[in-house]
């Protein structure tokens, strides 16, 4: 997948999709290396700093040490030791205003409206494209500072 930055700094282009451009920090958790390695790459490619963990209790260490650090969390729903559901539950317990995705192929175990009644802010089905998770993103930074503002 190839990038070209624009004449514009709020827009990159994704064969030829118009993607937005963000900043802040975002926390990406998925126990499958792969998904958090391309996940991680396109973020960063959009500007956005992105710390990537595989594990989701090492993950909440991560949070819980620096919580006011981190913009948004993006978390898989289906990994060992913690489910994403569990994780946001513990991260909104130390900030309870920080976004949270969800990304999960799991639809058994979780439906969006589920998800959302426990405080996550984005449903995102597996598989997604760059395109849905970017603008996935902004959307809820965008929705984020707007709250502040």
């Amino acid at each position: 997948m190839e990038l070209h930055h624009r004449e514009s700094k709020h827009w990159v282009t994704a064969g030829g999709t118009i993607l937005p451009v963000g900043h802040g920090c975002i926390l990406i958790v998925d126990d499958e290396e792969l998904t958090v390695k391309l996940e991680k790459q396109m973020l960063e490619s959009l500007g956005y700093e992105v710390i990537a963990m595989s594990s989701s209790t090492d993950a909440f260490e991560e949070f819980h040490t620096e919580p006011d650090r981190f913009d948004l969390v993006i978390t898989d729903m289906n990994m060992p030791n913690m489910t994403g559901a569990e994780l946001t539950q513990r991260i909104l317990s130390v900030r309870k205003n920080v976004p949270v995705i969800l990304c999960t192929g799991s639809y058994e175990l979780i439906d969006e409206e589920r998800a959302k009644s426990i405080g996550i802010t984005e449903y995102v089905t597996k598989p997604f494209t760059f395109e849905r998770l970017a603008k996935a993103v902004f959307n809820v930074i965008v929705r984020k500072i707007g709250q502040l503002s």
